[in-house]
């Protein structure tokens, strides 16, 4: 039985992970806040879980950083063993030389000036600086594919969506959707078990371009006269520039899809595919 401390995560995922804890039969109590992991402060927790946020009403991405580095630090003054960190497969970066898919052994090269990705990877730079001081500890890194719900409250996820709905792409990179359901899966399994290192969490495959334009109703792709053609993808480009987070362009050009292979291994399965998790959340 092992006690979780909660102290950071996105309201998409807070309540529902709080739950999902309480509900295991391997958790013995489920404890919110930073505070918790004060030093003396009882109860003490086994496992940290830390996801970082981007919601602009808690501080943003800088706010969540500086609070995994709090947390951190609490956690060594506690003799936290485990921690699970919640980052996101952008910490990969969207580049035109990338594998498709992408693999855990794959290096980070986040896109410069894309806020998101540089901020998970620097959150992993520090879980895995506050590994290494101690043999004894355990940090799961979990990279997640955009995550979607019925609400779509993943701001990302919105943002994605909205860009890829634009006209003027040409032949698209594949993509990939992940259900908040068996992201909280996920989590639950990392605090519970015994996972270590970075997992993709992603469900099996992707989307190519086609179907993703099938899914979203997008506008077929044409065959235009070319000032034409070079007319609309200039304004896509002027449209895609105005996006609600600033330089993730690159990220609906080129692909960054994950291989969930080493999760499904250690016995997680995704209960949404691509295309079930993509519906539930686009469907009126």
């Amino acid at each position: 039985m092992v006690t979780v401390a909660l102290t950071d995560a996105p309201a998409w995922m807070g309540p529902a992970l709080a739950g999902a804890l309480r509900r295991h039969a391997g958790v013995d109590r489920v404890l919110d806040g930073e505070s918790t992991l004060i030093a003396g402060h009882p109860p003490s927790a086994d496992v940290v879980v830390f996801a970082v946020s981007c919601e602009r009403d808690r501080g943003g991405q800088a706010a969540s950083l500086s609070g995994l580095r709090r947390t951190l630090r609490a956690a060594s003054s506690a003799g936290v063993g485990s921690v699970v960190l919640v980052s996101h497969a952008t910490a990969y970066g969207a580049w035109a030389t990338n594998p498709v898919p992408l693999s855990e052994d794959s290096p980070l090269r986040p896109r410069p000036g894309f806020t998101h990705g540089v901020t998970r990877a620097e959150a992993e730079r520090l879980v895995g600086q506050w590994r290494a001081e101690d043999g004894a500890r355990r940090a799961a890194i979990l990279r997640t594919a955009p995550v979607v719900d019925r609400s779509l409250a993943d701001p990302l996820s919105r943002a994605l969506l909205a860009l890829m709905r634009l006209p003027g792409r040409d032949g698209g990179p594949p993509a990939q959707f992940v259900h908040s359901h068996d992201v909280v899966a996920a989590v639950v399994a990392a605090a519970t078990g015994p996972l270590d290192g970075p997992f993709n969490v992603a469900p099996d495959g992707w989307l190519s371009d086609e179907e993703l334009r099938g899914l979203l109703g997008g506008p077929a792709r044409l065959s235009l006269p070319g000032p034409l053609s070079r007319l609309v993808a200039v304004l896509a480009r002027r449209l895609r520039s105005r996006s609600s987070l600033p330089h993730l362009d690159p990220y609906v050009r080129h692909p960054w899809v994950v291989a969930n292979d080493r999760l499904r291994s250690r016995g997680w399965r995704p209960l949404a595919s691509n295309q079930e998790a993509l519906v539930i959340a686009t469907q009126p």
